[in-house]
């Protein structure tokens, strides 16, 4: 037999939610993302029985299947036309106004998260399909001289029997890159980043019941956190004073391709973690850490807005 091999490995997601939890029946699969990662798998749980009978050499005579766990991470390049459904499905809802160039609004305004599907084409090997996917946490990163990157950790119910593969039909979305990027806005200040990483932690457990191996719907189980750590070089005190000083205001900047823009806000932002820490005689940098919070106003504490020519904001 062949061996199997990873380039032009792929994910297709349906760009709609499944109506019940783990029912794939109606989900549409459109929208294809070349990837930098996937580690999307089913694992099933086993034990050896716990009764005290063993064999004359003092083994087990048996074991039995606890739970199934399909979960794993997917990193994509991040896009401006082509990751939306990615975005909505980790924050919760999405709006589009426009005629061309269209307006997209992503918001953490409810826990009622989508799920889905996802199929994963393994490289030139088959293809996996997952249903009653989540996505437990999001990390939007880039780094100076590099691509930005999208990347989600997954928890879906189960998985099919991996099959025949599947051709991609990729969407004309142009790739967000580092050069793309403005200055970061806080708290009436402008700053030029080194790096950033954006994490939304969605909180989500796997949730057991007698009667099946399969998680049910996993939901937000605790407090949802959205957090950013930024890097930049030492050009003043602010930051540090904004930390000691426990300042809240809202945050966010923009990458910018010709018509296009991918827009981060964080909103009432509090500088949680803050080093300066001189370790070297050359230029100095500081690394802050920032949590956003929802109030009156604002239910959640971040908002994505990507502008671009497609007309839907889960479109390939």
């Amino acid at each position: 037999m062949p061996l199997e091999f990873g380039r032009n490995a792929f994910v297709n997601v349906s760009s709609n939610a499944e109506s019940t939890y783990g029912d794939a029946s109606g989900l549409t699969f459109d929208v294809y993302n070349r990837i930098f990662s996937c580690t999307l798998k089913r694992v099933e749980e086993r034990v050896q029985t716990s009764v005290l009978t063993t064999t004359d050499g003092g083994f087990a005579r048996g074991q039995f299947k606890v739970s199934t766990l399909a979960s794993g991470t997917v990193e994509v390049p991040l896009q401006y036309e082509g990751i939306g459904v990615w975005i909505k499905n980790a924050l919760g809802s999405a709006s589009s106004t426009g005629s061309g160039p269209y307006t997209h609004q992503y918001a953490a305004d409810t826990t009622d998260l989508p799920t889905f599907g996802i199929k994963f084409q393994r490289g030139s090997g088959k293809m996996e399909q997952f249903k009653g996917c989540m996505i437990s946490s999001m990390t939007i990163s880039a780094n100076a001289g590099e691509e930005a990157k999208l990347s989600c950790e997954v928890i879906a119910q189960t998985s099919a029997a991996r099959t025949g593969g599947i051709t991609a039909t990729y969407g004309d979305g142009e790739q967000v890159y580092h050069y793309q990027a403005g200055t970061m806005s806080y708290d009436s200040q402008t700053y030029s980043l080194y790096s950033f990483e954006l994490n939304i932690d969605n909180k989500l457990e796997t949730r057991y019941t007698l009667g099946s191996t399969l998680t049910s719907s996993p939901d937000v189980n605790d407090i949802r956190e959205c957090t950013l750590t930024v890097t930049c070089g030492l050009e003043d005190q602010n930051i540090y004073d904004a930390h000691l000083d426990g300042t809240s205001a809202d945050l966010s900047f923009t990458f910018t391709s010709g018509a296009d823009e991918f827009q981060i806000y964080l909103y009432n932002a509090v500088c949680m973690e803050y080093n300066d820490d001189i370790t070297t005689a050359g230029r100095l940098e500081r690394t802050a850490t920032f949590k956003g919070f929802a109030d009156a106003v604002q239910p959640g504490a971040v908002k994505i807005i990507v502008i671009n020519q497609d007309s839907s904001a889960t479109a390939n």
